[in-house]
């Protein structure tokens, strides 16, 4: 089983890379940032990485291509996942009831019309999607709801209250592989 390096958590766009890249045989490998994701990659913790390299809606990623640049890893592979946003809650709250929404900050920038269209929410950035849903599930989350894929919703017992609020259907990640050998 191949150990795979993601910056996140379980449910995040990144495990769907790692998922799109090399099935569902792997061993998720969650990182808090991009620089514990490379080190991690560095020392051998994992066999492989999936990083995101540019978004289709914010552009390129500069600081994981900082990090490719700075670090003797390998390119050794690419996909691309398409990125639809949802508002998750916790079972039996409604729409009115949600007053702050968690997500990582690109997922709220790429979110933009949908905080316009409801002006009473309040945007709260956690360090990724995924994680923001698992944080709201188990109470530790300082938010009502939290944006995210459907994926993390159906992990950790979310409820989708609303599906496609990206400002953009086209919505697309490109993820590199990075391996320690070519």
């Amino acid at each position: 089983m191949r150990a795979v390096a993601i910056q996140g958590e379980a449910g995040s766009y990144s495990h769907a890379a790692a998922l799109a890249a090399h099935g569902p045989d792997i061993r998720l490998v969650p990182c808090v940032d991009f620089p514990e994701l490379f080190r991690t990659m560095v020392a051998g913790g994992a066999d492989c990485g999936v990083v995101p390299i540019e978004n289709s809606l914010t552009g390129p990623l500069h600081e994981t291509n900082d990090l490719l640049h700075a670090h003797r890893l390998c390119i050794v592979g690419e996909t691309t996942i398409r990125v639809q946003h949802c508002l998750i809650v916790r079972p039996g709250t409604a729409l009115p009831q949600v007053c702050r929404v968690a997500s990582h900050p690109v997922a709220l920038a790429q979110c933009r019309r949908f905080f316009v269209d409801h002006p009473g929410l309040v945007a709260v950035p956690a360090y990724d999607t995924a994680g923001s849903v698992r944080d709201l599930m188990n109470g530790r989350a300082a938010a009502d709801a939290a944006i995210a894929s459907d994926q993390a919703a159906a992990l950790y017992g979310g409820v989708v209250l609303c599906r496609g609020i990206e400002d953009h259907a086209a919505n697309y990640t490109r993820f590199f592989v990075v391996s320690r050998d070519p």
